[in-house]
């Protein structure tokens, strides 16, 4: 996770998601620069690697994110249910930022 710098800062973070059977829960961090990080946790987590950070890499692409730290807990969720997690996530700190009154692009 990106350690607030003055290179790096932390402009918003939200999460979505439940710590429950076929879902999974995402913290997502937008930052002012420093590309995509993704850190993966849960059981199976390690067997799934690739097709997880796939699926979470195309909701942000899709939602032009192209700076942020992803922390996602799985608990055996489909990709579809990543990508709309991520995606809830994603919306929910431009949300914060628009009631800041933070310029989003």
């Amino acid at each position: 996770m990106c350690k607030e710098t003055p290179r790096c800062s932390i402009i918003a973070a939200a999460t979505a998601g439940f710590e429950r059977p076929q879902d999974c829960k995402v913290t997502v961090q937008l930052k002012t620069e420093g590309g995509i990080s993704i850190r993966l946790h849960g059981a199976n987590a390690h067997m799934f690697d690739r097709s997880i950070r796939q699926s979470a890499e195309d909701a942000l692409r899709k939602l032009d994110v192209f700076h942020a730290d992803v922390e996602l807990m799985d608990f055996d969720s489909l990709d579809f249910t990543i990508r709309a997690r991520v995606a809830t996530a994603v919306r929910r700190a431009v949300c914060e930022l628009q009631k800041a009154g933070a310029a989003v692009e």
